[in-house]
Formats: C-alpha cells, sequence, structure tokens
C-alpha cells in the first residue's frame, strides 16, 4: 500500500500493442511521465505528468520549485499536434522508420548477436570478452560514427563494460546509416 512507482513512458509510441502501463493498472500508485519529445520532436520539450490526487499538490510545488516553468509556444504546439491528431500518424511513420532501420541493421549485422525490440531504434550490442567498448567506441569516434558505452546505460557499470548502444534515429540518411553499419560490423568482427 505504501508504494509509489513512477512510470517512464517515453518510448510507448514505439509499441503497436503496448502492454498495459502502470497508470492503467495502479492508478493510485503510479506517478506517470510522458512527453512529446521523443514521438514527435525533441524541440518540442513538453512533458505530462499523472499522479495520484494525494500527491498532485506536493509534486505541483516540486516542479514549481525546481524548473523554469513551461513555454507557452511548446504548451501551445503540443496542443494544436494534439488536437489535429498527430501523435498518432507520427508515431506510426516512427513504427515504420524502426522498422525500415532495423531491416538495414539486420542485413549489415549477419552473423553478429544484437538485442532490440521490433520498432526501437536503439541497438544493445555485446562484444566478447577480448574486445574493449571504450576502444571500439574511441576508434568509431575517429572515423566520425559516434555510439554510446554500455557502461552509460547498465545499471552496474560493469555489466556495460563489453557493451555498446547504437541510436538508429540518429543518422537520418538511410545511405550513411548503412555505411556506418559496415564500418561498425567489420570492426566488431
Amino acid at each position: 500500500e505504501n508504494i509509489l512507482l513512477i512510470e517512464d513512458d517515453a518510448y510507448r509510441f514505439l509499441c503497436t500493442e503496448p502492454p498495459s502501463s502502470f497508470l492503467e493498472l495502479i492508478p493510485n500508485h503510479t506517478v506517470h511521465i510522458s512527453s512529446l519529445s521523443k514521438p514527435i520532436n525533441s524541440f518540442i520539450k513538453t512533458a505530462f505528468l499523472f499522479a495520484p490526487s494525494s500527491i498532485t499538490g506536493s509534486l505541483a510545488d516540486w516542479i514549481r520549485f525546481t524548473s523554469s516553468g513551461t513555454s507557452t509556444f511548446n504548451s501551445r504546439l503540443a496542443k494544436y499536434v494534439l488536437e489535429q491528431g498527430w501523435l498518432t500518424k507520427i508515431s506510426i511513420e516512427k513504427q515504420q522508420l524502426a522498422k525500415f532501420s532495423q531491416e538495414i541493421l539486420k542485413d549489415k549485422f549477419s552473423g553478429i548477436e544484437y538485442d532490440i525490440y521490433p520498432t526501437a531504434f536503439h541497438v544493445w550490442v555485446k562484444l566478447s570478452a577480448n574486445k574493449s567498448a571504450t576502444q571500439l567506441v574511441a576508434d568509431l569516434a575517429n572515423e566520425h560514427i559516434f555510439v554510446s558505452l554500455g557502461t552509460e546505460f547498465a545499471i552496474q557499470p560493469e555489466m556495460g563494460e563489453h557493451c555498446f548502444r547504437i541510436a538508429l534515429a540518429g543518422e537520418p540518411d538511410k545511405e550513411k546509416l548503412s555505411s556506418a553499419l559496415t564500418i561498425i560490423a567489420s570492426k566488431i568482427s
């Protein structure tokens, strides 16, 4: 009864059939955070927070004291986007883009082990124990290919020592993405 969950729902839009959220399952124990920056555009810095009524006042005070407020432009733009039904349309387009990017990945990473959700843009690659993720990330950066160290995302840093993450949406040009994935694959093998 005294549990409060904080649910970050940034990537739900990529799920074609998302599971029930904690907000749906246990609304009186869930603070649910969603935004338009991932599904629409990173420049729309508008978030939505749903919380149990018992803590709404405290949360509102905390947000007011720790932030500089909201942008009227962003709030109006968010309202317009939602009223026009663009969120659903853009979400479907992004799901399709993720699937297309993954087809390129699948072609270039044949024989390489990686983890990715079917409609996601982020790829988790685990290297063999004799390969250094730190060195690989540095080598790729020298070729202007930027990936992230696994230690930046692992719950325990040692879990990410031989891992790195690729953001497929980081390169909108599909030919450049294909070329970068070819180079990454060659450095892994």
